[in-house]
């Protein structure tokens, strides 16, 4: 019996809590719209509120004086306010994070500090903090696109076995990859490959380290078959090495990899022939 009220208890305090973030999102957006109709807003706030400027350093008090302040400085803009969490303390006190756009481009981190007044949320504090859009640099490497998945060499020879993983990252500003090698399903070499833009020289560039301890930077250009890559690398010994690689996509699921022109101190060293890496069932 003490379980099922425990759990009755439970689910009214989810409920009540639902509903006082739906009256505080509601609120919240009221608060947007009448700014967005030049309205007076001094009512959302409280009598000692403090509205800070970021990009001013202004400091404004009060319910009054803010409305006023917040009047002057949005005319002829619009903005909207995306909300990612409310956070409610109690029954009387809530935070409020999300991020704020403004129609001339402005991004702001903005987090609002409520309290309740009577049966009304009002804003106590604004913290805004300079939020920039990630830049979008996914249409200089949409052409290597097919690279992302999860990759094994189709006919391991002499028991060695490659894998190569490749994705995103967050804002798919870069291509990353990692890669393994066994012996006998021993591990002899791992690393990691990082494939972005280099808005300098308007080049797709990639670096590349291994476990050895080794480190390089590669210069992709499109071939008629794919893509070749001039390396340079720093041995772990502190040797100087080059070569050049190419990446020959044979099917949307299988490629070629082969490397070329391998020279370590100037001495020539052997080629990699090509070796098929076949896209594996997600």
């Amino acid at each position: 019996m003490w379980k099922r009220a425990f759990l009755s208890l439970i689910v009214l305090f989810t409920l009540v809590y639902a509903d006082e973030n739906q009256v505080i999102t509601d609120r919240i957006q009221n608060y947007v719209d009448t700014i967005n109709k030049g309205g007076d807003t001094s009512s959302f706030w409280s009598d000692d509120a403090q509205f800070r400027n970021p990009a001013t350093g202004d400091i404004v008090e009060g319910k009054a004086a803010i409305g006023d302040y917040i009047k002057e400085i949005s005319q002829g803009k619009t903005l909207t306010f995306k909300i990612s969490k409310i956070d409610l303390q109690d029954g009387n006190n809530a935070t409020v994070k999300g991020v704020v756009d403004i129609n001339n481009g402005d991004r702001k981190a903005r987090k609002l500090d409520l309290i309740k007044q009577g049966d009304s949320w009002v804003i106590k504090t604004v913290t805004d903090i300079p939020y920039a859009n990630p830049p979008d640099l996914y249409s200089n490497l949409k052409d290597l696109e097919w690279l992302v998945g999860n990759w094994k060499d189709s006919d391991p020879k002499d028991d060695v076995s490659i894998t190569v993983d490749t994705k995103w990252d967050k804002f798919k500003n870069f291509i990353v990859q990692t890669f393994d090698s066994k012996i006998y399903d021993m591990d002899e070499m791992e690393g990691r490959q990082i494939i972005g833009w280099d808005a300098a020289a308007k080049q797709i560039k990639s670096w590349i380290f291994d476990s050895d301890g080794g480190y390089g930077e590669g210069v992709w250009s499109k071939t008629d078959k794919g893509w070749q890559v001039n390396i340079t690398y720093s041995l772990p010994d502190g040797r100087k090495g080059s070569a050049i690689d190419f990446y020959t996509q044979k099917d949307p699921n299988t490629y070629d990899f082969s490397s070329t022109s391998r020279q370590v101190d100037g001495q020539i060293v052997p080629n990699i022939d090509p070796v098929t890496l076949v896209k594996e069932k997600s």
